[in-house]
């Protein structure tokens, strides 16, 4: 196209290099580092090559490093490889570490060292340094680094046959030694040296000594110790057990056991003791957090506050608004009257699914009505559990309805500080739970889930203008009637939960419901699920009694009886004597009375189960 394009050469930065050739041939832009000529073999500075197994050499600025390879074996009993120079000690183990294969790590004590994982055993080396062709005053130790440095740059005129050497000039087969470690022979204008190569330090500085030469540091020899069999190495540790911790000390082991502590306590709210497989003592780690709603309806945020709200719209229970990994919202309706909402149906927006929870346990996906059992494969799994539906999403929350109104939301410690929407910030405070979606922290319920609402106004359920208030304002008997049901909360059955779980809450929230129950209805029973699945995960079983009225149309099989809080894991004729913890939370159910086990769908005698 008629142009002409130039571009400049790029040069190598010379920093370091105290032989920098004068007069350049006519072919060469750039500055050049004395090379090296070796049994007829040219080299650039900073090559390097291996001349025999256990020999590598190196050229820097004319001079040729020639070091033997020292190798190093944390082990007492190294074994031999074929090709290979050092032993290797079998295992990828290194002083309670575990490495992967190819993985390579420097010891604590010696940044030249290099150890490898290849084929299932670990080998050692150390680096050794190439020798400095510049005056000792301007070497330097770069922090963290193997080798020394120069510092600055010198140019030369290269004398055929000569050597130059920091600053001093030797005639072809002279001999010199810039340090106590080096030897050098002049080799028609290359340095010829050979440098001792030291041992890994496997000490801290404060304890190495030098050699009678001078040349390198050594460590004082230690005693090892034997512990249960086994020898361990001078500062070694090891934990033979998960409470007991030892270490070896110059032949001397010393162990020392943990201790755990009688009083710690984690908050009630997002943290639970837990003992993890190799840990000692207990501690506090966060938990899966729960969401409840249930009656007219009440709300338990994921950070334990309760609130009501009787909004009749859609609303926005549940978002992520970091990561936008699912959203659920829900859509409330008028039922006994026109003054309290209730839960009608919930829609689940993950992994590109829709996913609508109807009344009566039907459940659609994408607006096409679903069988269940119901597998999304890498998105979700839906099924039916006892008088309930379950959805466990793989992004990590599950969802329980019982096709009614009764909805609880469980989501992955993960999600903390990511969500929003009615069931709260999730971030570990109850004190922000009721913040809008405008930012705002309000005092009431009603104000705050206003501002979650979404769709537009043809989604809401109307209200009468007239609002003749609750029946318990008009009906003392019907208030009366409210609270002798909802005095269920202080039976005996409850009396253990009563401890640890606080039992005001439902029973305000059992009262609500009762008094816009009509006559003749019993509306307790969504106020006792939720207070029984709270106590259930605090781990208190209790025996339903009187609690009978909310399962009276559940049918069970002879020989079983339905419960509220059945496990979701029931005793079988093929898993009869298996022990081993139910994942999955309780559920409304039929159970097996004692000494009888499920057998399709009817209790029997585990003596009576067929064999397989």
């Amino acid at each position: 196209n008629l142009q002409v394009e130039c571009e400049k050469a790029k040069c190598v930065k010379l920093e370091g290099c105290h032989a920098i050739l004068f007069g350049l041939p006519n072919d060469r832009c750039c500055e050049l580092c004395k090379g090296c000529r070796l049994n007829g073999q040219a080299y650039n500075s900073g090559d390097s090559w291996t001349t025999a197994r256990t020999r590598a050499s190196a050229c820097t600025a004319g001079v040729v490093t020639e070091v033997r390879e020292q190798c190093f074996t944390h082990c007492h009993t190294p074994l031999p490889v074929e090709g290979r120079c050092c032993p290797v000690c079998p295992g990828c183990r290194f002083r309670g570490e575990d490495y992967a294969e190819g993985e390579r790590f420097t010891l604590s004590h010696d940044v030249c060292s290099e150890c490898v994982c290849q084929n299932g055993s670990i080998s050692c080396t150390k680096r050794a340094c190439a020798v400095l062709n510049c005056p000792a005053s301007v070497i330097f130790q770069p922090k963290g680094e193997c080798c020394p440095k120069c510092r600055g740059m010198r140019r030369i005129f290269d004398v055929p046959s000569r050597c130059y050497f920091a600053k001093q000039v030797y005639r072809r087969g002279q001999v010199f030694h810039p340090d106590t470690c080096s030897s050098c022979r002049c080799m028609s204008g290359t340095s010829l040296c050979t440098r001792v190569s030291c041992p890994v330090m496997d000490c801290p500085p404060e304890e190495r000594t030098k050699s009678e030469d001078g040349c390198c540091d050594t460590c004082p020899t230690r005693r090892l110790c034997t512990f249960q069999g086994a020898q361990h190495s001078h500062k070694e540790e090891w934990q033979p057990s998960p409470c007991l911790k030892c270490a070896c000390d110059n032949g001397v082991t010393y162990c020392q056991r943990e201790r755990c502590s009688n009083s710690l306590w984690c908050p009630k709210v997002g943290l639970s003791t837990s003992s993890g497989a190799n840990a000692c003592c207990p501690k506090c780690v966060e938990r899966d957090a729960v969401c409840t709603v249930f009656g007219d309806p009440h709300y338990q945020t994921f950070d334990g506050r309760m609130y009501n709200f009787q909004g009749g719209c859609k609303y926005l229970l549940v978002h992520d608004f970091i990561n936008n990994t699912f959203t659920i919202k829900v859509r409330n309706g008028v039922r006994f009257s026109s003054r309290f909402a209730w839960t009608q149906m919930l829609a689940v927006v993950v992994g590109g699914l829709r996913i609508s929870l109807l009344q009566n346990l039907r459940v659609k996906v994408n607006h096409r009505r679903v069988t269940l059992p119901y597998v999304s494969p890498g998105v979700c799994h839906i099924r039916r559990k006892g008088k309930s539906v379950r959805l466990r999403a793989q992004a990590g929350f599950e969802v329980v309805w019982d096709g009614d109104s009764f909805l609880e939301v469980t989501v992955a410690a993960k999600f903390k500080g990511r969500l929003c929407g009615l069931c709260g910030n999730y971030n570990g405070l109850q004190s922000d739970d009721l913040t809008g979606r405008d930012g705002k922290v309000y005092l009431g319920g009603e104000e705050f889930g206003a501002t979650w609402r979404t769709g537009g106004r043809s989604s809401c359920m109307s209200k009468p203008d007239l609002d003749l208030g609750t029946l318990c304002q008009r009906d003392a008997h019907a208030l009366q009637r409210a609270s002798r049901v909802c005095n269920v909360f202080y039976q005996q059955s409850f009396q253990q939960c009563r401890h640890l779980v606080p039992v005001e809450p439902y029973v305000r929230s059992c009262v609500t419901d009762m008094c816009d129950c009509p006559e003749g209805r019993y509306c307790a029973c969504e106020a006792i699920k939720a207070y029984h699945s709270l106590c259930h995960r605090a781990g208190v079983k209790m025996a339903m009694g009187r609690h009978a009225r909310c399962h009276s149309t559940i049918q069970c099989p002879a020989g079983a009886r339905a419960v509220l809080c059945a496990d979701t894991c029931p005793v079988t004729c093929t898993n009869v004597n298996v022990i081993g913890p139910c994942p999955d939370v309780c559920a409304t159910g039929c159970v097996c009375t004692s000494g009888l086990v499920l057998h399709s769908n009817a209790c029997i005698p585990a003596d009576e189960c067929p064999v397989s």
